[in-house]
């Protein structure tokens, strides 16, 4: 009986460790540029103009254009 309380514990303890990386913030570094349908949908567009994006998987958003480095994007 000890065993099997052991061998719970152990397991219990396992799942808890396990379960803390993917709970992890991820790192501060540089955040991702934004996908080339952002620049495409502002293009001729003036700062601050709404816009839709629409994805590769066709999925549409809404976004307003913005100067990032000096081009427009969503």
């Amino acid at each position: 009986m000890f065993k099997i309380h052991t061998l719970l514990a152990a397991l219990a303890l396992a799942s808890i460790a396990a379960a803390f990386p993917s709970h992890a913030q991820p790192s501060r570094g540089t955040p991702p540029a934004p996908p080339p349908e952002a620049y495409a949908a502002c293009k001729g567009k003036t700062e601050g103009a709404s816009v839709t994006l629409t994805m590769p998987d066709g999925k549409s958003l809404a976004g307003t254009c913005r100067t990032m480095d000096g081009t427009l994007v969503a």
